[in-house]
């Protein structure tokens, strides 16, 4: 038995120690190559990061609202109205006259004239009107929104910042 025992001390160990060494050396690379790949990784954000400051958006925001309205206007005008024209007058008047020896007789006159009428009538107007209605809205509406003007540039500077950091933590071998 101690024949057995000194194959398997000079032969089994020696196997699974370059087994597991060559597990351990496996598994670094794996570690080194996820290491590399996420190096690329931050990189690439870090490098988009200038261009999301730049970034717009644009989209159509649709809008489909009714909205009562109920309100009072108060309407105070004056309106003036000229008026001319020509009055006809043809009529006959008949006038008593007292006369000394005859008595009382009436004399008919006849009255033919044209009066001229020229007036600005002054008709003051002021009366309450309400309204009430429903006014519906249904359209779109064109939204803008550049991200610069959002003010995220202090925001984007703290994101560059930790994944610099993240990045020198991946260059550490």
């Amino acid at each position: 038995m101690s024949r057995i025992l000194k194959i398997a001390f000079n032969v089994v160990i020696p196997l699974v120690a370059v087994a597991a060494l060559a597990l351990s050396i496996l598994a670094f690379y794996g570690v080194m190559r996820l290491q590399q790949i996420d190096r690329v990784i931050v990189g690439e954000i870090r490098a988009s990061l200038p261009a999301i400051a730049d970034y717009t958006i644009e989209t159509t925001l649709p809008l489909s609202q009714t909205f009562p309205i109920s309100t009072s206007f108060p309407l105070r005008q004056d309106f003036v109205v000229p008026i001319r024209t020509t009055l006809p007058i043809s009529t006959v008047v008949h006038v008593p006259i007292d006369l000394p020896l005859v008595g009382r007789r009436e004399v008919s006159l006849p009255v033919q004239a044209e009066i001229p009428v020229n007036l600005r009538v002054v008709i003051p107007v002021s009366q309450t009107v309400p309204v009430q209605t429903t006014v519906a809205l249904d359209a779109d509406f064109p939204l803008r929104l550049e991200l610069r003007q959002l003010g995220l540039a202090e925001a984007l500077e703290t994101v560059d910042l930790a994944l610099q950091q993240i990045e020198e933590n991946l260059d550490w071998p």
